[in-house]
């Protein structure tokens, strides 16, 4: 297996990010306050940058360990994870999104099934799991080379035609609103620049459910103990073989179960594996290591740092000669986003920093042809320039400076 694996083709830095996990990195993310909002999947928002490569890892293999107290908190962090993964889930707890993730354990949770979800949340449970987390490479999109999807632009081009249509009739606007009530729903608010870190979770899990509270302690160390054997006996080769791969959300694994007298009751411990990424035929971590390592086809998606771009903003830096008036669509789709989700927003590019930015990239062409005949004057037109920046841009200023530093660093 792990010959065939290392002969097998490679895929182009483009084309990895395109199918990764089902196209995970090019789609959207609507940021709402609610929290099962951001682990929905979206249509993909974004193109492959035409200017893109992947980077190495930025972080080693670790090992991470979970508990849960009940199946519900279990199923939603792991579609945390396979949607989002490690890094979010702190993030998500509150640090500017207003929203916790723990919050939203309890209602509209989507599970293997009903009746999975009414028999686990009717009986005490316990869950340990640990997860072997492997990141082979990073992916980061400059802002300036991000561009929307064909479909995400043919989507906002409908609704500024439907844009012009209401600003002569105002009963028009209540279909407006479900236009772009339906395109954050369908391809997000908001890209993520990242950066998205891409290779394998291997996880391997003991369950215990159905024993009495009082015994909670007793049931952890026994899962503690099972878990570890067993965590050995994957890596020595002499562990319990487990069959079929295995998704993380819909674990179908062949398991094992072992089962310890103790204070006059029957503790059951159910041990089993999950992966996210890897060879599908690899059964134990070994085999399951060598594969993902050896074909980049085998990789997926395992966490998604969130640097996150508006689509208003978007629309002004990157599509503006694509729509008739782009300031006009970006403000409507501002308003109608803040009218839907209650949450404040701004568009960070308004007309005065775009007509500076044209005025800056047209100075930079202008430095590239200077010869250094008299630098002291050269130095002054390179001020006189940023002191004119400046004052058109008094609210920016921070972004004015750093424009002007790239056009001085282009020349010296």
């Amino acid at each position: 297996m792990e010959q065939t694996l290392a002969h097998s083709q490679k895929l182009s830095d483009g084309d990895l990010v395109r199918w990764a996990s089902g196209g995970l990195v090019l789609q959207g993310i609507y940021k709402t306050n609610h929290p099962r909002s951001l682990i929905q999947k979206r249509e993909e928002l974004l193109s492959v940058p035409k200017q893109f490569s992947l980077a190495g890892p930025v972080h080693g293999t670790e090992i991470k360990t979970k508990e849960f107290s009940s199946f519900q908190e279990q199923a939603m962090f792991t579609q945390t994870i396979e949607r989002m993964g490690f890094s979010s889930t702190p993030l998500v707890k509150g640090e500017g999104w207003g929203l916790s993730l723990e919050a939203g354990m309890g209602h509209n949770k989507q599970t293997e099934s009903e009746d999975n979800y009414q028999s686990h949340s009717k009986q005490t449970y316990f869950c340990s799991a640990r997860f072997s987390y492997i990141p082979l490479a990073t992916c980061h999109f400059h802002i300036n080379d991000l561009e929307l999807s064909n479909a995400a632009l043919q989507e906002l081009k409908t609704i500024e035609e439907l844009l012009e249509q209401t600003t002569h009739h105002q009963d028009g606007l209540p279909l407006l609103r479900y236009r772009a009530k339906n395109f954050f729903h369908r391809f997000g608010s908001h890209a993520n620049q990242g950066p998205v870190h891409l290779g394998g979770i291997y996880c391997w899990k003991a369950i215990s459910e159905g024993f009495k509270s009082e015994h909670l302690a007793d049931v952890k160390q026994q899962a503690e103990e099972s878990l570890n054997i067993y965590i050995m006996g994957s890596f020595s080769g002499f562990g319990v073989k487990v069959g079929a791969s295995v998704n993380i959300t819909n674990s179908k694994s062949k398991t094992v179960f072992y089962s310890k007298t103790h204070l006059n009751s029957q503790t059951k411990v159910q041990l089993s594996v999950a992966k996210i990424g890897g060879p599908a035929e690899a059964d134990r971590i070994a085999q399951w290591t060598a594969g993902l390592v050896a074909s980049n086809q085998t990789w997926s998606v395992i966490d998604r740092e969130l640097q996150l771009l508006p689509i208003w903003d978007m629309i002004l830096s990157s599509h503006r000669t694509e729509f008739k008036n782009a300031l006009q669509l970006a403000n409507c789709l501002k308003d109608h986003y803040t009218a839907l989700t209650e949450l404040a927003a701004q568009i960070q590019e308004g007309e005065e920093f775009l007509t500076a930015r044209k005025e800056a990239k047209l100075f930079l062409e202008n430095v590239k042809g200077w010869e250094v005949s008299d630098p002291e004057e050269q130095l002054r037109k390179l001020v006189d320039f940023m002191q004119t920046l400046s004052q058109k841009i008094k609210t920016d200023g921070w972004r004015c400076f750093i424009c002007a530093s790239k056009v001085g660093s282009s020349y010296f």
